[in-house]
């Protein structure tokens, strides 16, 4: 089964591969534009809405500073009020279907490969 666009991995260039690791060593985030074909994407993402009963999830606040608000700065003080929130899922490997095209993703040699190269 073909996750990834063909062009996603055999050609990318020596150029893209600095600029992608220099990209995951300043912000540890790594973005593929177009990278896997849209009808894959689509099921990978109804696989995971079927699924998401079993997820993990949990959800944190934090400031600003994402440190404690009682501090004798006042700039910083105002600052820390602003709260945000955010919400995490995780569904278990285990809990992904052997033959899904997300564990064939993970799976495939050519990824783990640029992966590797990458970080």
């Amino acid at each position: 089964m073909k996750t990834i666009t063909s062009d996603a991995l055999a050609s990318y260039s020596p150029d893209m591969l600095s600029v992608w690791q220099k990209q995951f060593r300043e912000t540890g985030i790594l973005i593929f534009p177009q990278f896997l074909e849209s009808a894959i994407l689509e099921e990978i993402q109804d696989e995971s809405r079927e699924i998401s009963s079993e997820a993990y999830t949990s959800s944190t606040g934090y400031n600003l500073f994402v440190d404690d608000a009682n501090d004798n700065n006042p700039a910083k003080k105002r600052l820390s009020q602003i709260q945000f929130d955010t919400k995490k899922s995780c569904i278990c490997y285990d809990s992904i279907s052997p033959d899904s095209p997300l564990k064939n993703l993970y799976h495939n040699p050519e990824f783990q490969g640029l992966m590797c190269k990458i970080i």
